[in-house]
Formats: C-alpha cells, structure tokens, sequence
C-alpha cells in the first residue's frame, strides 16, 4: 500500500490530534504492509516528521502574530477555504495510485482515494461553545470534506 499522510497537525504545542497524527505516522513508516509512505505539508512534500518543539524564535512569534491577524479576516479565511484544498490537489494529481490520509478532517479536492479523520464534532453538538466564524469555517470545510472522500459504488 503506497499512503500519503497529511503532517500539518503535528507542530508545537502538541495537542490531541497532533499525539495522535505523530503516532500513527511513526508506527506507519514502520508497518510491512506499507510499500510507500510519503509525508505532505500544506501543499508539498516533506522528507521527514515535523519536529515537535517551542519555537521561541522572532521569525516563528512573526509567524505566529500574522497567524492571528489572518485568522480575524474573513474575506481571507474564505479564499483560504476555497483555494487550499484545489492547490493540494493540484501537487497531489500525479499520486493517483496513493491513499491520503488527512487526519485532521480535511481533504484535498475531490481526491479518488483519500480518508479523514472526524476526531471532534463539538462545532455540530455544541456550536455555543466556539466562536460563530470557527463554526461556520468548520461547516463548510466538513462538508466539502465528506463531499470529496464520499465512494463511488461503482468503483467499490
């Protein structure tokens, strides 16, 4: 089996699905049944595990400001959501032979064979619970998800 394993929730600080997506990632790069194991960031390719560790750095605090300030912009946050997934697609679409794994709920447009992982639905029981743009972000992009990963039953 030929996988391509989505690494952008393992970063500093480690959360659950960070824990979770680092474990798999280790113990996939090690399984017999595991022809090929390709690691993709964003909308490239890396060759190893993201390290995990507090980058007290300027550039990583700049980093992380800019973050922040995008993140209140909905006009950006929605091309993001558009853009983002057709630009993976587009670095992906000469792996068609490989699985992607997205671990953290996301997928690149309309991929033939990809999995996510649904780890936390709290946006769908609890929406009060986060802020409205979160949720509305969360819909759309969960939606779009299940949209893309949904199996042909002719192809099964």
């Amino acid at each position: 089996m030929k996988i391509i394993f989505a690494t952008e929730p393992i970063k500093y600080p480690l959360t659950g699905i960070g824990r979770y997506s680092l474990e798999l990632v280790k113990r996939l790069a090690v399984a017999r049944e595991i022809e090929e194991l390709k690691l993709f960031h964003g909308a490239s390719f890396i060759d190893q595990i993201p390290q995990v560790e507090n980058k007290s750095d300027t550039k990583a605090s700049n980093h992380g400001r800019l973050s922040a300030f995008l993140r209140r912009q909905p006009l950006l946050i929605e091309a993001y959501r558009l853009l983002h997934p057709r630009r993976q697609a587009w670095a992906l679409r000469d792996y068609r032979d490989y699985i992607y794994h997205g671990p953290n709920f996301y997928l690149p447009h309309r991929l033939e064979r990809a999995v996510t992982t649904f780890h936390d639905i709290s946006i769908f029981t609890c929406p009060e619970y986060h802020p409205k743009d979160r949720v509305r972000y969360m819909e759309k992009s969960l939606h779009e998800s299940l949209d893309s990963g949904k199996a042909d039953p002719d192809r099964l």
